[in-house]
């Protein structure tokens, strides 16, 4: 079972019965959500505890992404019948799963476009990346 969303949670929000097939699928895939939104997100869960992302944002984030794989798990983006044809969407075709802008909302992650964060304060000690130094000054540093 899922730290942040249980098998219930995301049966609960599907459309429709879910086939043998899918159910059985279905923790492992939850397990698979939560493993690639820990590796892009490590800091999560110092930032639930820090309150910085609320853990019921992170349940309907998993829900979401592993929702999105079950309902196409092909990563179908548009299919066409007379002569066969059909396009894979690059956000979930070969298995990946992806955070979307959405879900980066949810969790707080959000930042205006021209906005780069440096730091994370939702860690220990904030870490700032030894590429954005400039003269003595980190990046967008402007005071001398």
């Amino acid at each position: 079972m899922g730290e942040y969303a249980t098998v219930t949670d995301v049966i609960d929000r599907y459309e429709q019965p879910l086939t043998p097939e899918q159910r059985n699928r279905l923790p492992a895939l939850i397990e698979d959500v939560e493993t690639a939104l820990l590796a892009t997100v490590p800091s999560l869960p110092a930032r639930i505890t820090a309150r910085r992302t609320r853990r019921e944002a992170v349940r309907l984030v998993v829900i979401t992404m592993t929702l999105r794989v079950l309902r196409n798990p092909a990563g179908y983006r548009s299919e066409q019948v007379g002569e066969y044809s059909y396009t894979l969407d690059s956000a979930v075709s070969g298995g990946r799963l992806m955070l979307g802008r959405a879900e980066r909302v949810l969790l707080g992650l959000h930042t205006p476009a021209r906005s780069v964060p440096t730091t994370d304060e939702a860690l220990p000690r904030p870490v700032r990346h030894p590429g954005h130094r400039r003269r003595g000054h980190w990046f967008g540093d402007h005071t001398h």
